[in-house]
């Protein structure tokens, strides 16, 4: 699983930083949008951000976060300890529910929620710090 995180990340990040960024770039700017520019000392919380937030699908934070042209290292140290603890999860709870072990199933499940719980506080956090909050909150 984190090998094919790994591949999912560069690629996306690739098409995304080089391949297809004067194409997504136009297509942006003619919906009246642009690429954002990040300070190099905000790529971490925002990178750790975009990874956080519930509901937005992979491939569109690896778009987001390679037409930002976030610095690469930075990108994947953040990005990997994130998405593998969501993908070791699911495999997890996956094995549970094909082995028929209910006791792993309610761990994955737990570890899931418990997992969600500590990215909703640290995505609020990261934001109260952006905002011009107490960086201690």
């Amino acid at each position: 699983a984190m090998a094919g995180l790994l591949v999912n990340f560069t690629l996306g990040y690739l098409i995304a930083a080089h391949l297809g960024h004067g194409r997504m770039r136009t297509w942006l700017e003619r919906r009246g949008r642009s690429v954002p520019a990040l300070a190099r000392g905000e790529e971490l919380r925002w990178i750790a951000l975009v990874r956080v937030t519930p509901g937005v699908p992979l491939f569109v934070q690896n778009y987001v976060l390679g037409l930002a042209k976030v610095h690469f290292p930075s990108y994947l140290l953040v990005s990997l300890p994130i998405q593998s603890l969501y993908a070791a999860l699911f495999v997890v709870l996956g094995t549970s529910l094909q082995g028929s072990r209910l006791w792993y199933g309610v761990l994955a499940g737990a570890g899931l929620v418990a997992a969600g719980l500590v990215i909703s506080l640290l995505r609020s956090r990261l934001q109260r710090r952006g905002a011009g909050g107490d960086p201690t909150a």
